[in-house]
C-alpha cells in the first residue's frame, strides 16, 4: 500500500498481476495525492467483504471476460449503496478497447495509461450507485446457484440463455399475430424468475418499457421497445456464453 504525503483524495485499487505496472501505476496515484491498495488477482479480490474503493484500474494482463465478471460483482456488492465505484479496464496495444461497458465498466484506457486522461476521469470522483432499474448481476445470488462449480453454473447459464431467447421468440410470434395476452405472458416470463433473482435490472426495464408502450397502443413506441429488448436480450446472452467459455465448460 502506498500512502501518499499529501492529503489523499480517496482510495483507489490497482489490479494487476505484473509486479511492475503495478507498482508504477501505484507510484503515479500517489504522486496525484491518492491512497493505493494494490491487488494481484481477480478471484482473491472478488472474494473481499469490502470493495468500496473511489476507483479500481484493472490492469491489461486480464482477459476482458474476467473483467465483466469482476465487473458484475462489483455491481452487485453496490445495490445497497449510495456510491459507486469507478471501473477501469486497460487494453493492450494494437488490441480494441471492446470490452461490454454497459454491463459495469465505465472506461477502457489504453496501455501505457495516459495520464492526462485517467486523472481526469479519477477528478470526476465517485459516481452515484446506479439505480436498482439498472443492468447488473447480484453477486449473492450467483454465490447461492453454486457459481463456483462449473457444472452448476453451467447449468444455470444454459438455462438462463435458453429460457431469455424462447421467451423472446414467443413475444415476437405473439405481437406478430397481434395477440396482446400471449405478449404480456411472454413479458412476463422474461422478466420474471432468473432475471428478478440475478437483478438484471436492464432487461427488467426494457420488458416494462414495451408493456408500457403496448398499453397505450403506441405501435411505433412498441416497435422500438421491441427492438430494445431484444438488443438487451442478446446482450446479457452473449455475455453469459464468453463467461461460461471462459471458465472452461
Amino acid at each position: 500500500m502506498h500512502v501518499p504525503t499529501a492529503k489523499a483524495r480517496g482510495r483507489i485499487c490497482v489490479l494487476e498481476p505484473r509486479s511492475l505496472p503495478r507498482r508504477l501505476l501505484a507510484e503515479l496515484l500517489s504522486g496525484w495525492g491518492y491512497e493505493v491498495d494494490e491487488r494481484e488477482g481477480i478471484t482473491r479480490l472478488a472474494r473481499e467483504s469490502s470493495l468500496s474503493w473511489q476507483a479500481l484500474i484493472v490492469g491489461a494482463a486480464f482477459d476482458q471476460r474476467e473483467v465483466a465478471m469482476l465487473a458484475w460483482i462489483l455491481r452487485g456488492r453496490e445495490r445497497h449503496r449510495s456510491e459507486r465505484c469507478m471501473l477501469i479496464a486497460l487494453f493492450e496495444p494494437g488490441r480494441h478497447a471492446d470490452g461490454p461497458i454497459g454491463h459495469g465498466i465505465d472506461h477502457w484506457l489504453p496501455e501505457p495509461v495516459p495520464a492526462g486522461q485517467l486523472r481526469a476521469l479519477l477528478a470526476g470522483g465517485r459516481a452515484q450507485a446506479p439505480s436498482r432499474s439498472q443492468g447488473s448481476i447480484d453477486a449473492a445470488a450467483l454465490a447461492r446457484f453454486g457459481l463456483s462449480n462449473a457444472a452448476r453454473r453451467a447449468e444455470l447459464f444454459s438455462s438462463l440463455r435458453d429460457n431469455l431467447r424462447r421467451d423472446l421468440a414467443s413475444l415476437e410470434t405473439a405481437l406478430a399475430h397481434g395477440d396482446s395476452l400471449l405478449a404480456r405472458r411472454a413479458l412476463h416470463r422474461l422478466r420474471g424468475g432468473g432475471p428478478q433473482f440475478l437483478g438484471l435490472g436492464a432487461l427488467i426495464e426494457r420488458c416494462g418499457e414495451l408493456e408500457g408502450a403496448l398499453s397505450a397502443g403506441d405501435d411505433a413506441r412498441s416497435l422500438r421497445g421491441l427492438q430494445r429488448l431484444a438488443e438487451e436480450v442478446e446482450s446479457v446472452c452473449s455475455l453469459l456464453d464468453g463467461l461460461d467459455a471462459e471458465h472452461g465448460h
